[in-house]
Order: structure tokens, then sequence, then C-alpha cells
């Protein structure tokens, strides 16, 4: 039980990174677009 707990913790944690990095990247995107006009 405690096993699935931690890696239930380890999941939350990655996913919130994946988000983060996911809307970096957009926003890097926009920027260049923003450049490129």
């Amino acid at each position: 039980m405690h096993m699935v707990e931690r890696i239930q913790q380890r999941y939350k944690l990655k996913k919130k990174e994946i988000s983060e990095y996911y809307t970096q990247g957009k926003m890097l995107l926009l920027g260049l677009d923003l450049l490129r006009q």
C-alpha cells in the first residue's frame, strides 16, 4: 500500500513537470511567432 502511494506521488510530480515544460514551450513558440512578424 505504501509503495503505491509513493508511485502516485512521483507520477503527480512528473505530470506537473510535464505540464510546466509544455507551458514554457508554448510561450517560447508564441515569442518566436511575435519576433517573426
